[in-house]
């Protein structure tokens, strides 16, 4: 099973020159996130949420990028299955891998936060990475 599963992007909007990205995302009863988060009232773990601001972002900018850090996080509802989480993402100021996120069902806020990526995934494949077992 996927962490994808029962994750259901309705849409996305990405103005990456302006440095808005928008989604509508709709998470099912049956999402894997919700096994044992918590039994008999289930919640959307907060790892989940910022697992799904990484993956709006990298789909917006049509390219994998690691979080390196996550601040100002505010959970201020639960989000419950079978709801629809409006996401918004906004770039901060002039530096490109750092995004402010707002989550919010039925307009009312659930999680908001600040995301920072780094370059993307093959930045950091390309990079030297030391050699271990030759000792530099």
């Amino acid at each position: 099973m996927c962490y994808t599963d029962g994750i259901d992007i309705r849409s996305l909007v990405a103005d990456t020159a302006g440095g808005v990205i928008t989604a509508d995302v709709h998470v099912s009863e049956d999402a894997v996130w919700f096994d044992g988060h918590f039994p008999g009232a289930p919640v959307l773990p907060g790892v989940a949420q910022v697992a799904l601001v990484v993956d709006m972002l990298n789909r917006a900018l049509e390219a994998p990028h690691r979080a390196v850090r996550v601040s100002r996080v505010r959970f201020k509802q639960p989000i419950r299955p079978g709801d629809v989480i409006g996401v918004r993402l906004e770039r901060k100021g002039t530096a490109a891998g750092s995004w402010g996120f707002h989550l919010s069902v039925e307009a009312v806020p659930v999680c908001t936060g600040i995301l920072d990526i780094s370059g993307s995934v093959a930045e950091w494949e390309d990079a030297v990475t030391p050699d271990f077992e030759a000792g530099t």
